[in-house]
């Protein structure tokens, strides 16, 4: 049978307060939350980490929609990267 390859490319653009809110719902954050919840706060309050743990869940949930079909994920993790957009408003 044969196999394909599929490249998922997703491009997320949110305000930072809505990003940071939104990781704090995270199951690995709130898992964290749980055992630490100073660092996992913390960590979230960082746009470029709360960024990146929205790439690892929604690489997370695509794994969990796959279970048991036995998919091969070369990289292991998602290349995630986060960068800062000019405000709109043209103020920085």
């Amino acid at each position: 049978m044969a196999r394909y390859r599929i490249t998922i490319t997703n491009v997320v653009e949110m305000d930072q307060e809505a990003l940071q809110e939104a990781a704090l719902e995270f199951p690995t954050v709130k898992a964290g939350l749980r055992q630490e919840a100073e660092i996992s706060v913390a960590t979230t309050a960082d746009p470029q980490h709360a960024g990146f743990l929205l790439g690892l869940e929604l690489h997370n949930q695509m794994l969990m929609l796959l279970r048991g079909r036995r998919p091969v994920v070369p990289s292991g993790v998602p290349d995630v990267q986060v960068e800062r957009l000019p405000d709109p408003g043209g103020t920085g």
